[in-house]
C-alpha cells in the first residue's frame, strides 16, 4: 500500500537515528521538496517535485459564483502575513547552516524566519539552493483563498459532485468570487487538503488550497518546482 516516486534530489545515507517511521519519511520528503501523504485508499504516497510542479500547469477546474464555473458553498479569502518567510536557514546532516534572506521584505513585514535542519541532501550547495528558493517565493504576499467548500446536497449539482469526488492533492483549481461593485477575486491554486463532512442529511466537501509554495524557480542547478510538504491526509 504505497506509491513512491524515485525523487530528483540525491540524498545521503540515512543516519539511522531513533525516531518514528513517519519522521524519517517526512525528512526525505522535505529534502526533496516533495510531498508525503496518505491517499483515499489508505496508501502512503511520496511524490517528487516534478509531479507537484507539473500539475499547476494543467487545465484547472473552475469554481465561480458568477455562472462561469461550478457553483460553490463558501470560499475563505484572506490577506495576512502568515505565509511570509524572508529568512531561511537550512542545514543538512553533517553540513553547516545555509542562510538566505530578503532585506526588502524584512523592512516591509519585519523578520519572518524559517528553519529546517538534519535534512539529507548531499551538499551544502543544494541546501543553499533550497534556502534561496524558499525565500524567493515567500518574501511577498497577496490576497489568497485558503479553502473552498462544496455542498453536495445542492440541487442539480452533478458537476460539483463529480469535482468533489475526482479532485485530489495538487490538482489545480480556479476560484472566482464577485465583490461588491462587480470586481472579481480570482486565483488559480492547488489542492493541499481534502475533507468530507457527511451526516444523514448533509454532505460538504472542503478543499484546502494553497498557491504553489515554489512555482518554477531554478536556482543554481536545481529546478525547484512546488514545495508540497505538510500536506493534509484524508
Amino acid at each position: 500500500m504505497r506509491d513512491i516516486d524515485a525523487g530528483l534530489t540525491t540524498v545521503q545515507a540515512d543516519p539511522g537515528t531513533n525516531r518514528t517511521a513517519l519522521s524519517a519519511l517526512t525528512t526525505v520528503s522535505t529534502s526533496e521538496y516533495g510531498a508525503l501523504y496518505v491517499d483515499g485508499y489508505g496508501s502512503f504516497v511520496f511524490q517528487d517535485r516534478a509531479v507537484t510542479v507539473g500539475s499547476i500547469g494543467a487545465t484547472p477546474t473552475v469554481f465561480a459564483d458568477n455562472g462561469t464555473g461550478i457553483v460553490y458553498y463558501d470560499a475563505s479569502w484572506i490577506l495576512n502575513d502568515v505565509l511570509i518567510f524572508n529568512k531561511a536557514t537550512i542545514t543538512r546532516t553533517g553540513g553547516s547552516a545555509q542562510v538566505a534572506s530578503n532585506q526588502a521584505s524584512i523592512d516591509k513585514y519585519f523578520l519572518h524566519s524559517y528553519f529546517l535542519d538534519n535534512l539529507l541532501m548531499q551538499t551544502d550547495a543544494v541546501a543553499l539552493d533550497y534556502a534561496q528558493a524558499y525565500v524567493a517565493s515567500r518574501a511577498e504576499t497577496t490576497i489568497r483563498c485558503d479553502a473552498i467548500v462544496l455542498d453536495l446536497y445542492t440541487p442539480n449539482y452533478d458537476t460539483g459532485v463529480v469535482a468533489a469526488l475526482d479532485l485530489d492533492f495538487f490538482d489545480p483549481i480556479t476560484i472566482i468570487t464577485t465583490q461588491p461593485g462587480g470586481s472579481l477575486l480570482e486565483k488559480t491554486l492547488q489542492i493541499f487538503g481534502v475533507r468530507m463532512n457527511i451526516t444523514p442529511n448533509s454532505w460538504k466537501t472542503t478543499f484546502t488550497t494553497l498557491e504553489p509554495v515554489i512555482d518554477g524557480f531554478i536556482i543554481g542547478n536545481v529546478d525547484y518546482g512546488v514545495l508540497g510538504q505538510n500536506v493534509l491526509s484524508y
